[in-house]
């Protein structure tokens, strides 16, 4: 595509483009430097003019709230449609519209706002006056939302050896949203299933057993033990007692509240199954289903997409009648993974809209904390990383071959079949020598993982020398331990950012399915090294096709 001009970056910075459009933009950004550049300087031109605003806007807002709270409730029965029509047209023109819906400096909204509500008043009839209500509410943006979740697993598979407490158990959290000016952030708290609790401390701190959560609530009473903050470019995690800090996130994903709202609403009219209506909460609710890559969960299926119909998540929503906001969510996702296998879903509920939320909880770390922290660099979602990864993946597959040999040859010296933990690991779709069989996040993480794995045991043992035979059963065990202790830090170390390039060689891929460019993967049947066979294909803005070969050389094809 032709180069746009600095307006366009302006406009897209100020998210006044719509989706299709913008979409185009960010992809044409990410591959052109000049471009990117300027949409950088543009982002930042915005960004000034907002900090510059923001005390104007804050004192602005409360008088907004004013007017509209002195607009009357409801309609008179009888209304000119003539009237109501000139009205809507004028509406639809008015430059105030298009600001109080799209731009996130607030003050000419909120001068706009006082203007037009005296010019209703003063022309219009009193039922004018409601259609006009009427209109300003639906201009709102959605600054905050709150909600509680939760989190079930129901497995279908579950290797022998893999253990994991409380994973079928409810996770009780609760998810938050906040929106100021261009800024978005997200935070999550979760709850230890009472079960995974009780297999570290059966009977409680104390010796007492713990108390039943009700089903369906949060706890009351019990600290998160795990949170997770999304601010800016990072994601802050506290669990176990320690932070982790996740950096080089894309923050230009990041949905605020009202990109969220967005995104699921815009499917309400055509929704791919309408559900029944039911009461949630004492409220009437409409629901309808649609799949979960429309709303951002999991891969958009595609005519060479290594997932079936089968693998795909699908989102519920059920909508309040009268209020035509969202009041329950159902996100049901597959888990997949050589290890396990399942469904997971996850259901949101008491979804409140616009309510005060402390800011102070929405801060990031303070200096003292992050100087504890740990670091961890996220990889870039782009075609290079894909690619080191697919290289990567057919090295650790000939290691995790040499790995099963030694593991079967020191089993076979024991007279004993091998540890159930370490023989799931050895799923033959997981250790294959070619290329990975799909791009799922969950199974090509887990297989990964499980690959490495297998291969730093098969390295440790092979250098290990047997244990003396004339040691104290004290002393055999003691070393025995030691031994445990030296391979499960390796096995930690190895597989430490294992997870982490797994997912974004995923998140590649989701990204070309979900932006329109019609990936194309098949890594089942080809071999590596194959300089003729297609990989992974995908188009391009300009109709052409990008391609990695089997040998993971790639070419740009009409």
């Amino acid at each position: 595509m032709t180069c746009p001009d600095a307006k366009t970056w302006d406009l897209l910075s100020m998210n006044l483009l719509k989706d299709p459009q913008a979409e185009t933009l960010r992809r044409h950004a990410r591959q052109c430097e000049q471009c990117r550049a300027a949409w950088q300087e543009a982002a930042q031109r915005h960004a000034d003019l907002v900090v510059a605003m923001g005390e104007f806007d804050r004192q602005h807002d409360q008088r907004r709230e004013q007017l509209m709270s002195m607009l009357p409730p409801s309609a008179p029965p009888v209304l000119k449609e003539s009237r109501r029509a000139g009205w809507r047209q004028r509406l639809n023109k008015g430059d105030f519209a298009m600001i109080l819906r799209q731009h996130k400096t607030r003050w000419a909204a909120a001068a706009t706002l006082a203007a037009a509500s005296l010019v209703v008043a003063i022309i219009l009839a009193a039922g004018e006056r409601v259609a006009f209500a009427v209109a300003l509410d639906n201009m709102r943006q959605a600054k905050t939302m709150t909600c509680d979740t939760v989190t079930t697993v129901k497995l279908t598979k579950s290797s022998p050896g893999v253990q994991a407490p409380g994973l079928e158990a409810p996770h009780h959290g609760t998810l938050s949203m906040l929106a100021d000016g261009d800024t978005r952030t997200m935070l999550y708290e979760v709850q230890t299933p009472e079960s995974a609790a009780a297999a570290e401390n059966p009977a409680g701190h104390d010796g007492s057993a713990a108390e039943p959560a009700e089903s369906g609530s949060t706890p009351a009473g019990k600290p998160a033990t795990m949170r997770m903050l999304y601010s800016g470019d990072n994601a802050y995690v506290w669990a176990g007692g320690t932070l982790q800090v996740l950096t080089s996130l894309d923050a230009s994903r990041q949905p605020g509240p009202q990109q969220w709202l967005d995104q699921l609403m815009k499917f309400r009219d055509e929704p791919d199954r309408q559900l029944d209506e039911k009461m949630i909460g004492g409220r009437t609710a409409q629901g309808f289903e649609i799949a979960g890559w429309k709303a951002q969960y999991g891969a958009r299926p595609t005519a060479g997409s290594p997932a079936s119909a089968d693998d795909q998540a699908t989102v519920r929503v059920w909508v309040d009648v009268e209020q035509d906001l969202p009041v329950r969510i159902e996100i049901s996702q597959p888990l997949d993974s050589p290890q396990v296998t399942g469904t997971v879903l996850a259901v949101l509920e008491n979804i409140q809209w616009n309510v005060p939320l402390d800011p102070a909880q929405f801060q990031p770390p303070s200096e003292e904390e992050l100087a504890q922290a740990k670091e961890i660099a996220m990889p870039a979602a782009d075609e290079a990383v894909f690619i080191a990864f697919m290289q990567q993946w057919v090295d650790s597959g000939k290691q995790a071959a040499k790995g099963v040999e030694v593991l079967k040859q020191k089993a076979a010296e024991k007279g004993e079949p091998l540890p159930a933990a370490v023989a799931s690991m050895m799923d033959p779709g997981s250790l294959n020598d070619g290329y990975p069989e799909k791009l799922d996040a969950m199974w090509l993480s887990g297989a990964y993982v499980g690959r490495l794995t297998v291969a730093t045991m098969g390295e440790l043992l092979a250098k290990q020398e047997p244990l003396p035979k004339d040691l104290s059963a004290d002393e055999r065990q003691r070393l025995i331990q030691q031994r445990s202790t030296e391979a499960a830090q390796a096995t930690g170390d190895a597989v430490e950012g294992a997870m982490l390039q797994a997912m974004a060689a995923a998140k590649f891929y989701l990204r070309l399915a979900n932006d329109g460019c019609q990936p194309e993967y098949f890594g089942a049947t080809v071999e590596p090294g194959d300089s003729d066979a297609v990989l992974l294909k995908w188009k391009l803005d300009d109709g052409r096709h990008r391609v990695i070969y089997g040998d993971l050389h790639v070419e740009t094809v009409e």
